[in-house]
């Protein structure tokens, strides 16, 4: 880098100033692409589950190589660590993350009236910057355009234990990305605008036995309006 800042230092000083605006409205979106090996098939099972694995493995890619959910949108709680997002594809529902929890319904429902489930059977951008406190490397690979603003593109590694060491609660990894670790690190790219700024975050996992899920997140509006009331699924 042009002034002695490795490209580490960038990017957790950009998670740093990021999370210190407080707030943003993000887009969140998962597109799965059906290539590579199938995994074995089942050797337990009813002949319904073992068809049902063969459809999906071999007969589906075939005929569909993507398939990409709708954007969810929403508002992150950098500091209290807590997001809440319309559901994809829209069911009326918004999810709600608090910490390492999650919770589904309708807006205005009340949190005690809800079963709350681990956050890492859900994809959410909280994970995403959560991951990105445990960098231990990274380099610079382009400046390209988010948004009409430059953002310099960054590949990262980042350790699973170096970040959850600097969580205050469980590290809610999603299950399929869980499966990509490699000696306990997690790619990651990373986009920092001319302001130092995260503007978007990206990852790809691995879902057994077939599938490629990439997971981005778009960050915009730092410092936005928050849901008053967070013991009910916020509107």
């Amino acid at each position: 880098m042009p002034d002695g800042t490795t490209a580490t230092e960038v990017v957790l000083g950009a998670l740093e100033r990021t999370v210190g605006r407080g707030s943003a409205r993000f887009e969140l979106r998962v597109d799965a692409k059906l290539e590579g090996t199938p995994g074995p098939s089942p050797l337990h099972g009813d002949l319904k589950g073992r068809l049902l694995w063969r459809m999906m493995v071999w007969v589906l890619p075939r005929f569909v190589t993507h398939i990409t959910k709708e954007p969810a949108t929403g508002v992150v709680d950098f500091q209290a660590h807590r997001c809440v997002f319309d559901s994809s594809p829209p069911t009326g529902n918004s999810d709600l993350i608090i910490g390492d929890r999650h919770w589904s319904g309708s807006p205005g429902t009340t949190l005690a009236g809800l079963h709350d489930k681990p956050a890492t059977t859900t994809f959410n951008p909280l994970w995403l910057v959560d991951l990105l406190g445990g960098v231990v490397d990274a380099r610079e690979q382009a400046v390209e355009d988010i948004d009409g603003r430059s953002a310099r593109r960054f590949l990262a590694h980042a350790d699973l234990d170096h970040a959850s060491a600097a969580a205050s609660y469980t590290l809610a990894v999603p299950d399929d990305a869980a499966k990509r670790t490699d000696d306990g690190h997690l790619a990651v790219d990373v986009w920092i605008d001319d302001d130092g700024h995260i503007r978007r975050i990206r990852h790809t996992a691995l879902a057994e036995p077939h599938p490629l899920f990439t997971v981005t997140v778009d960050l915009t509006d730092f410092g936005a309006a928050l849901p008053s009331d967070w013991s009910r699924i916020p509107a």
